[in-house]
């Protein structure tokens, strides 16, 4: 899965100001994307990273995208719109 929190919580500590993302041709295949926007956390929701002493606790919780599987690339600017979104960086 793609795990938005873990790359958001990256992009943070890190002051990143840009990504890359890579290796789209490798979900081109995929029906579905699976995606983690969110955590539980003690039975909460939260969208915010577990810090490494809830981090064995927490599960991901999974929804997915729409693959694109060889159409046009507008699913795939989807994906980058959603995740320039989430993220708040360049890509």
């Amino acid at each position: 899965p793609i795990d938005l929190v873990a790359t958001r919580y990256g992009v943070q500590v890190q002051g990143a100001t840009e990504i890359a993302l890579t290796k789209l041709d490798v979900l081109s295949a995929m029906k579905e994307i699976p995606v983690c926007a969110q955590y539980m956390v003690n039975g909460a929701a939260t969208d915010e990273f577990p810090f490494p002493a809830a981090l064995a606790d927490a599960k991901p919780v999974l929804t997915s995208m729409p693959g694109w599987q060889k159409e046009p690339p507008q699913r795939q600017l989807f994906l980058l719109n959603f995740t320039f979104f989430f993220h708040s960086v360049n890509i």
